[in-house]
């Protein structure tokens, strides 16, 4: 597996657990940080298509969620606000 997907592979899933573990840890900007190089790597060694891919993008949306508040990541992400949801104003 190893050498069809690279080196970084392994590396790219220890980065994720790790940013999980930071987030847990409300070192949020440590976290985002590290989910962001794992989803490069992810994206490319295995594309962006790639459930990987997915599951990264759910672990970096769940740290930005804690971090920001769910209606101010959607805005962050550039997705609208579900209907009858209003946006919290930032602090």
């Amino acid at each position: 597996m190893k050498r069809e997907l690279g080196a970084e592979h392994p590396s790219a899933g220890a980065l994720n657990n790790l940013a999980v573990t930071l987030g847990s840890r409300q070192e949020y900007a440590e976290a985002e940080a590290m989910h962001r190089e794992a989803l490069a790597m992810d994206r490319k060694l295995v594309g962006t298509e790639h459930p990987k891919v997915a599951i990264g993008l759910g672990n970096l949306a769940a740290t930005l969620t804690e971090q920001m508040g769910y209606e101010r990541v959607l805005v962050f992400a550039g997705e609208p606000l579900p209907e009858g949801v209003e946006p919290v104003p930032a602090h």
